[in-house]
């Protein structure tokens, strides 16, 4: 019980000290979707379907 009590804690904590440096959960569109396009899209796209993956959809 001590053990459960103790993660729990911990746990809130750590979700405080991840809110109070601003740290934000990753966005498709402001972080994914650029990083796709600049690494990705060159050779999987609809006219070159390397392995047969479009990731242009």
């Amino acid at each position: 019980m001590i053990y459960l009590r103790q993660m729990i804690i911990v746990c809130v904590a750590m979700a405080f000290v991840a809110h109070a440096n601003g740290v934000s959960m990753p966005d498709f569109n402001r972080d994914i979707a650029p990083l796709i396009a600049k690494r990705c899209l060159e050779c999987h796209n609809k006219r070159d379907l390397k392995g047969d993956v479009n990731l242009t959809t």
